[in-house]
C-alpha cells in the first residue's frame, strides 16, 4: 500500500493542478486515490452516471462522448494527461456524457467529498481548475458554433484541436500521436463514417495531410487547415 501512495504521490506531482503543494498534504490525497488503468475503449464512466468521484489522466488519453436521443455519438473533448475531468469537478449530480480511454491510459479517481476538502485547503487549485476548465469550454463552444457548417471546416478545426493537445514535430509537419480511426474522426466532427473518409480522402489529395502506417495522421499544412475552420 505504501508503494502504492508515494507511486500515487509522485504522479499527482507531476500535474500542473498540484504545483506548490505540500509533500504531506500530497501523500495525505494520494492515500486517498486510486489509480486504474483502462485499455483503448474501455469506459470509464457512462453518461448520466452519478458523480461521486473526479478523475485525473495519469497517462494517455480520455475522450468525452455525448449520446443524442438518436443513439449517434459525438466525442465533444480530449482530456490530456495531467488534467482534471467529470462531472464532479464541478458538482454536477450526474455526467453529462461518458468518458473512455482514447488509448491506453492509466486514471487517478478521487472520492468528491475527498476532493470537496482538498480545495478548502488548496483554493490556489481551484483557480488553475477554473482557469483549465474555461479554456475547455471556451474550445468546445468554438466546436459547437461549427454544427451545421461545411465538413471541411469541421474536420480542418477538429484536426488542429487535436493536434495542439496531442501532437509532435515531424518532418513535414505535425504529427497526431493518437492512431485515430475514420470512425473517431466521424464522431469528433459530428458526421457520418462515409463523409470522414471522403473529407480526410480529400485532404489528402490536396496534400494537407498525410496518413502513417498505423493510422496516425500528420498535418502538413497547418496554415490551409485554419483557413478551412476559420471559414464562413
Amino acid at each position: 500500500m505504501t508503494n502504492v501512495i508515494i507511486s500515487i504521490t509522485d504522479r499527482l506531482r507531476g500535474s500542473p493542478l498540484f504545483q506548490d503543494v505540500d509533500d504531506r498534504d500530497l501523500r495525505t490525497v494520494a492515500g486517498k486515490c486510486a489509480l486504474t488503468t483502462y485499455e483503448r475503449e474501455s469506459e470509464i464512466f457512462q453518461q448520466d452516471d452519478p458523480c461521486t468521484h473526479v478523475f485525473i489522466v495519469d497517462r494517455g488519453q480520455v475522450k468525452i462522448v455525448f449520446q443524442d436521443e438518436d443513439g449517434r455519438e459525438i466525442i465533444i473533448e480530449l482530456i490530456d494527461a495531467g488534467q482534471a475531468f467529470g462531472g464532479a469537478v464541478l458538482h454536477f449530480p450526474a455526467q453529462p456524457a461518458a468518458a473512455r480511454a482514447m488509448e491506453a491510459s492509466t486514471v487517478i479517481s478521487l472520492a468528491r467529498g475527498d476532493y470537496d476538502d482538498f480545495l478548502r485547503y488548496y483554493p490556489a487549485i481551484t483557480l488553475r481548475l477554473l482557469k483549465m476548465l474555461g479554456q475547455r469550454h471556451y474550445t468546445m463552444l468554438q466546436g459547437q458554433a461549427l454544427v451545421g457548417t461545411r465538413v471541411e471546416r469541421r474536420m480542418a478545426f477538429v484536426l488542429l484541436k487535436i493536434a495542439a493537445t496531442c501532437g509532435e514535430n515531424a518532418q513535414d509537419g505535425t504529427r497526431i500521436t493518437l492512431a485515430l480511426s475514420r470512425q473517431d474522426l466521424a464522431n469528433f466532427s459530428g458526421t457520418t463514417l462515409e463523409t470522414a473518409i471522403r473529407t480526410i480522402s480529400r485532404f489528402t489529395h490536396e496534400q494537407l495531410v498525410r496518413t502513417e502506417q498505423g493510422g496516425r495522421l500528420v498535418l502538413l499544412n497547418e496554415a490551409r487547415l485554419r483557413e478551412l475552420a476559420q471559414a464562413g
